[in-house]
């Protein structure tokens, strides 16, 4: 018996050794804006005057600047979203803004998968790993672990935690040797207001050729098989805004004049999020139907890829959806902004010319 409790009281005590230790790694860098992501300071800095939230993952973390948003809507805006971000990060970053900021809208980012991962998957610990050091309160942080952890997932979770504390601890040495450099721990650029921008001068060229355009051409298969799960955290945070008074937008931001051809099935995505959107008093907008796509945006320099844009896309595709916004909030139908389908987008996409001949 004696034996038995005494096993029992050292694994108690390894326990907490574990969760002490693993407070003194962690919770300097969770308070820290070591990396570009680390933004909880920030975001407490800016309590009660952020009325237009952004929160979405990668393709809205490129897109959205929440300066220009700033300058042609007269708002006070914020790109929470995040790289590989979960739905349970997406709410949890709602919940830490609902109360302290005064938000008018909040505009949901919705790219073609992003309702269709476990958000207890392998695939997105690193979201989660995002996530930790941007939520405020320790108990907060605790609770999101304990909730998003799994058997599976438990080493690379807790292991990349680690590592980040200890990447902490060793920028903040360099920092004492080399005071020059408080770029090493204080990477958090508070005028972009949550937006990561690519470097100046990195893009792709996504233009096509006639041969590569027609052997891709409706190849690929948009799955509208959304997991419960994540479409009950969506009904949630809407539910959140709603109690407010707040308007909820989904967004899907612009893919690559070239790549979005490749879907077969945009309409039938459109559709179901559109419907889902009306049933639960929210608004839809798809910004690749966005009229002036074709004649402002182009594949040679506005995107990093498929799906994420440059920094001069960025620019341009934020100039275009914030005078849609505005038209919006003046009271204006906006219905003429959009085509109203794939099929009449594609007739002024210029790679139609490549169709039938």
């Amino acid at each position: 018996m004696r034996s038995f409790k005494k096993a029992i009281i050292s694994v108690l005590l390894f326990v907490a050794f574990i969760f002490a230790f693993s407070i003194a790694i962690y919770e300097p860098y969770a308070h820290s804006e070591l990396y570009v992501f680390c933004d909880s300071n920030l975001r407490k800095s800016m309590s009660g005057k952020i009325d237009f939230l952004i929160l979405g993952s990668s393709p809205g973390y490129r897109a959205f600047i929440p300066q220009i948003y700033d300058d042609i809507i007269q708002t006070y805006s914020y790109n929470a979203s995040g790289a590989y971000m979960p739905w349970t990060g997406r709410i949890a970053l709602l919940k830490e803004e609902i109360d302290r900021q005064p938000l008018k809208s909040v505009v949901i980012e919705i790219s073609y998968d992003s309702l269709l991962g476990n958000v207890k998957s392998p695939e997105l610990v690193e979201g989660h790993v995002y996530i930790e050091p941007r939520i405020g309160s320790f108990i907060d942080r605790v609770n999101y672990f304990f909730s998003n952890v799994t058997i599976d997932t438990f080493e690379k979770y807790y292991t990349n935690i680690l590592q980040n504390g200890g990447a902490f601890y060793l920028n903040w040495a360099r920092s004492k040797l080399d005071r020059s450099k408080l770029d090493y721990i204080h990477n958090v650029n508070y005028r972009q207001k949550g937006y990561l921008p690519y470097d100046e001068n990195v893009w792709q060229d996504l233009t096509v050729d006639k041969k590569t355009f027609l052997d891709n051409f409706g190849k690929k298969h948009i799955s509208t098989e959304f997991r419960e799960d994540n479409l009950n955290i969506l009904k949630e945070m809407i539910d959140i805004c709603h109690q407010k008074n707040i308007d909820v937008f989904f967004a899907v931001t612009p893919y690559a004049n070239s790549y979005i051809s490749w879907f077969n099935n945009n309409d039938e995505f459109d559709k179901k999020l559109s419907d889902f959107a009306n049933e639960n008093g929210c608004y839809f907008w798809d910004f690749n139907l966005m009229k002036g796509r074709f004649e402002q945006l182009s594949d040679k320099t506005d995107w990093w890829d498929g799906q994420h844009m440059s920094k001069h896309g960025a620019e341009v595709f934020s100039k275009m959806s914030a005078e849609i916004f505005r038209k919006f909030y003046r009271g204006e139908n906006v219905e003429d902004c959009f085509y109203n389908n794939y099929e009449e987008m594609m007739l002024d996409s210029p790679y139609w010319q490549y169709m039938g001949n």
